[in-house]
């Protein structure tokens, strides 16, 4: 989050709207509706000119640009399944894979992942960080940071784990989490569980 905040320039617990440029905190008041970055690409046409009445052409090209840069379009699946089995301490590999439904033939998505944000200095190429986590210790198993490849917008990530130690069987809900790393308001978490096999040996020893 703190990296998204950077890139965007503003704080998490601002409205996800003032991340488009040109939005201040009047203008997202015009439409109470309205809360994130999502529902602003889904207003209609007149919600959308009333949002930015006001706005030069070249301002609104740059709303534009925005919206068509904004990773709403990807798609995330947990390739290994979402309910897995092991032994006490065994090596473990979760597959997943990212995918952004860019088609060629719309003209209005964007065919780079570069993007020139408005309050940040330089260029910058999204990419995202996936991880898998245990949400009720708030421990990360595994991490990794990725992008897509441009030709096809699709990249499958593996990750890799030990099971936990543990004398008895025990079940573990956990999580994969995909962050954005250049807006807010688009992270993913897929649920799995993890059934893990006790090792009596463990506690004889």
């Amino acid at each position: 989050e703190f990296c998204q905040m950077c890139i965007q320039g503003v704080w998490d617990s601002d409205s996800p709207l003032l991340q488009i440029p040109h939005l201040s905190v009047d203008r997202t008041k015009l439409l109470p509706g309205c809360e994130s970055i999502s529902d602003f690409m889904d207003l209609d046409h007149s919600d959308k000119l009333t949002l930015l009445k006001g706005l030069s052409t070249k301002a609104i090209g740059e709303v534009a640009s925005f919206a068509n840069n904004y990773p709403s379009d990807l798609e995330v699946a947990l390739q290994s399944g979402s309910e897995l089995t092991c032994q006490s301490t065994d090596s473990l590999t979760i597959s997943v894979v990212l995918s952004l439904d860019r088609n060629e033939d719309d003209t209005n998505a964007s065919n780079s992942l570069q993007f020139k944000p408005a309050r940040f200095p330089e260029n910058k190429e999204i990419s995202w960080w996936v991880l898998v986590g245990n949400p009720i210790d708030r421990t990360i198993l595994a991490i990794k940071r990725v992008s897509l490849p441009t030709k096809t917008f699709t990249r499958q990530v593996e990750l890799d784990f030990s099971a936990p130690e543990s004398t008895h069987d025990s079940s573990l809900s956990l999580k994969v989490y995909v962050l954005c790393d250049s807006f807010l308001g688009c992270d993913q978490e897929l649920d799995f569980s993890l059934l893990v096999h006790g090792n009596s040996s463990i506690e004889e020893q």
